[in-house]
């Protein structure tokens, strides 16, 4: 595809959807274009997906996605700006948002695009991890030392990032949203706070490390869009450049450690706890449930809402037991599926669609899978959904857990040496995700095959 037209694509594409001027928002995480309509029932759904490069049209969370496929979205994407001006979260014309669609939207919107890079530099973590077990590279030698920082740089300033990209997409000053991000992990006041001896206005604050957490960096901006507008507004055009910065920071900072920072973390902590209830409820079977739920998540592109979730269990635990080793099952057994479907098929652009999508899956790219064979044959849907379920449950009793939220496929069993154990659980999970789907959809059409 390297010879395409984005600019021309990126034309056809908001022709099938209304026009720019029917674009209140527009973003994009790995794999999709994501819109904000005005008026979605101007858009048309057939036209979209005969734009080359569009692999399929989700819609959900008061979003319009296009999906397009990982490496080459960004291209779509930087195009999409060159030709139009939408990139800020402008809801004015939107009719009757959700306020769930509204908090779907900034939180997808604050994440997805920087997850690549997250994941980037936590499966070097994860490479540390298992070198150092396997003896080929000691965990007190300065290589592992200089990249193992380099690694945890991404985890440590994530505020920064999310400070970043959620006032881009809250369309207020990014600048301003990443350095409140920075403030918030800023060694001295951390250490400042941890030693009690800084306070505001006499009100003591709360000691909390802010390093890699997103929900209260999420608040921390939202507050930060309606103090803007009022210091541009109360501010003298005379100290404008500079006065309207200082009063924001002098607002917000002293709410997000009094207030938002403590509410943040609130919520986190309750996030975590219903997981840990799930998990002590139904056991084992928790990754069996949750992996039935990701391949529509996924279709409707609300599985990257669930990254916030993810940082605060391996921000308080140290591992995620249930989402992500739920993600490995998805991503791995659709694939199983797509083989199988490939090897039952005599149509030879059917069997090249379901072994180039079982490779994508095996390398933790879902979507060709997804789209291309489970969603499109009723057979393989449901034999998906048994092999997960199956699948899921082995996984639980293997007690595989997710140190760092990297996308989970074959390299996933390396980089799950962080644990004890955790390698052969990871191993298990992979093999009998793949077997049990494999299985599960052979037998189903070759069911089908002799009702035919």
């Amino acid at each position: 595809m390297a010879d395409l037209d984005y600019r021309q694509l990126c034309e056809e594409i908001l022709d099938a959807i209304g026009g720019a001027e029917n674009v209140a928002t527009m973003g994009f995480c790995m794999t999709r274009l994501r819109f904000t309509l005005k008026d979605p029932s101007k858009a048309d759904d057939v036209k979209a997906r005969q734009v080359k490069g569009i692999k399929g049209v989700a819609k959900a969370g008061g979003q319009y996605q296009l999906v397009i496929g990982t490496g080459e979205v960004e291209k779509y994407a930087n195009a999409m700006k060159e030709i139009a001006t939408f990139e800020s979260a402008d809801y004015s014309g939107v009719g009757n948002v959700k306020i769930t669609d509204l908090v779907l939207d900034v939180l997808m919107g604050s994440i997805a695009p920087w997850l690549g890079a997250l994941m980037g530099s936590l499966f070097i973590q994860a490479l540390l991890s298992l070198f150092s077990q396997i003896g080929l590279l000691s965990a007190s030698s300065g290589t592992y030392q200089f990249f193992n920082t380099l690694s945890g740089a991404a985890t440590y300033f994530m505020p920064i990032f999310i400070g970043f990209t959620c006032a881009e997409k809250l369309g207020t000053n990014r600048y301003i949203g990443a350095l409140i991000g920075a403030i918030m992990i800023y060694p001295a006041m951390m250490s400042a706070v941890t030693e009690g001896t800084v306070n505001i206005f006499g009100l003591p604050i709360r000691d909390f490390s802010y390093t890699g957490t997103a929900i209260p960096t999420i608040l921390a901006c939202v507050l930060l869009k309606y103090v803007e507008k009022f210091a541009k507004k109360v501010v003298p055009q005379v100290i404008y450049i500079f006065g309207v910065t200082m009063l924001e920071l002098i607002i917000v900072v002293p709410l997000v450690y009094l207030v938002i920072g403590p509410l943040g973390t609130m919520i986190m902590n309750l996030v975590v706890g219903f997981i840990n209830w799930v998990s002590n409820t139904i056991g084992f079977l928790a990754p069996a449930f949750v992996s039935l739920l990701l391949p529509f998540m996924v279709m409707a592109g609300l599985h990257v809402g669930l990254f916030g979730i993810i940082f605060s269990m391996i921000g308080t635990l140290g591992y995620d037991p249930i989402i992500m080793p739920s993600f490995m099952v998805y991503n791995v057994g659709v694939a199983g599926t797509a083989l199988a479907y490939a090897l039952k098929n005599k149509d030879p652009e059917k069997k090249s669609t379901g072994f180039s999508s079982a490779l994508a899956g095996i390398l933790g790219i879902s979507e060709p899978s997804l789209f291309g064979v489970v969603f499109q044959d009723k057979t393989c849907m449901l034999a998906t959904m048994i092999g997960m379920f199956i699948a899921g449950a082995i996984t639980g009793l293997a007690g595989y857990k997710v140190t760092a939220p990297i996308s989970q496929s074959i390299f996933s069993i390396p980089a799950a040496a962080g644990l004890p154990g955790n390698v052969a659980a990871a191993a298990i999970s992979f093999v009998a995700t793949i077997v049990c789907n494999f299985v599960a959809t052979y037998v189903l059409l070759s069911l089908r095959e002799k009702k035919q």
